[in-house]
């Protein structure tokens, strides 16, 4: 059997390559193919082995959210991440004048009100970003580091610095440079980023329920000479469909009676109607604009032209090409790789210079600018983009 889940809570390529192997490594599945972009994962299983019910409460274990509806209305992020952006903003341009005025030679307070100041402001945009720590623990825990785990790193590891040396500062009231603008500054521009990836990401997606919403709820069907208006999804092979100037033309068919023209530029992107009359092919996707005809049914809807094309959208959507399996491959090693170059890089310029500041600074570089949502986002949205 083979199912297609709704998922919540991915981030990267790393998130949706730890639900692959957890679900791998479960008895009675066969393949698994996670759509990060898609929010969505396909499941082929063996349902004497394993159920439904177990595969998402799997998915649940590792920390996301899986439903067996496909259909299930997902929770709109992009509206949140605007939020969340806005709102580091508001406490990110104070914390830039307290940290960066003194540079520029513009007012500031003495450091002992400043350094609080900052410490207070960095640490409002952590606790509006907060989620990052969140997904990056939790996917430490279960053994899958994704790109939250980074960027928690470098924004922790600066706030804890700047604390430490805040604390040295009062003692022995020499003032050094601090890290709390730097630690508030990562959360916000990759918020930002995961912002513009969510847009981008709903845009293309909404592609597949345009071409969706295009197919009509109801029919109407030619019974004993009579119009009977039935469910679309009930018509099947042989029925006569009864079909008017504007109507949607919903499965493959001949004419087998009437006039009319049909527009086709849903199909073939020709805008110029075409003329059919009676022993005329008609494929789905098409729209009658002119005329009265009734057409006989080739196929059902399951196996018409243009429910195919939906299939071949959704199916981009949720498998893989080989260069994006190569990339989720990178992206699982990518997050612990760079945290050890971090940690090396860190000891390196401490051997070096001896500078503290300046080999904490190069560490921080590292795991900020070292994030893999690309690996796992830019194939797949190319990919929907083309189909």
């Amino acid at each position: 059997m083979k199912k297609t889940f709704s998922v919540e809570g991915m981030s990267c390529s790393a998130c949706a390559l730890s639900i692959e192997k957890k679900l791998n490594s479960l008895n009675g599945i066969k393949s698994v193919s996670v759509s990060l972009m898609g929010k969505s994962m396909s499941v082929e299983f063996d349902e004497t082995l394993i159920s439904s019910l177990d595969i998402c409460s799997a998915v649940k274990k590792i920390g996301y959210k899986a439903e067996e509806n496909s259909n299930a209305k997902l929770i709109d992020e992009s509206k949140k991440l605007k939020k969340r952006f806005i709102l580091s903003v508001i406490f990110l341009i104070p914390l830039m004048y307290l940290s960066m005025g003194k540079m520029l030679n513009l007012p500031t307070f003495s450091y002992k009100v400043n350094l609080p100041l900052q410490f207070i402001l960095a640490l409002s945009i952590i606790a509006i970003n907060f989620k990052f720590y969140l997904s990056g623990v939790k996917a430490v825990l279960n053994g899958s580091p994704n790109m939250d785990t980074l960027v928690s790193l470098g924004s922790v590891s600066a706030l804890l610095y700047s604390v430490v040396v805040s604390v040295i500062t009062f003692i022995t009231h020499e003032e050094e440079h601090l890290f709390f603008e730097a630690s508030a500054m990562v959360l916000t521009l990759v918020t930002l980023g995961k912002w513009l990836e969510e847009i981008s990401k709903k845009r293309t997606g909404e592609e597949v329920k345009k071409l969706t919403s295009m197919l009509p709820d109801t029919v109407k069907v030619l019974i004993d000479n009579k119009e009977v208006e039935i469910s679309a999804d009930e018509v099947k092979t042989g029925d006569v469909l009864v079909l008017r100037a504007g109507d949607f033309i919903p499965v493959d068919g001949v004419v087998i009676e009437g006039v009319g023209s049909i527009d086709k530029s849903s199909i073939t992107g020709e805008s110029i109607p075409v003329e059919v009359a009676v022993s005329n092919e008609i494929v789905s996707g098409s729209v009658l604009k002119n005329g009265y005809i009734l057409l006989k049914t080739t196929k059902d809807k399951a196996q018409s032209f243009f429910s195919k094309i939906i299939e071949a959208v959704k199916n981009a959507e949720n498998s893989k090409a080989p260069i994006q399996k190569f990339a989720d491959k990178v992206a699982s090693v990518f997050v612990p790789i760079v945290t050890l170059i971090a940690i090396l890089v860190f000891c390196i310029w401490i051997f070096i210079v001896n500078d503290t500041y300046l080999a904490f600074k190069c560490a921080i570089s590292v795991l900020v600018v070292s994030c893999p949502c690309a690996l796992g986002l830019a194939t797949p949205v190319a990919i929907m983009v083309a189909m």
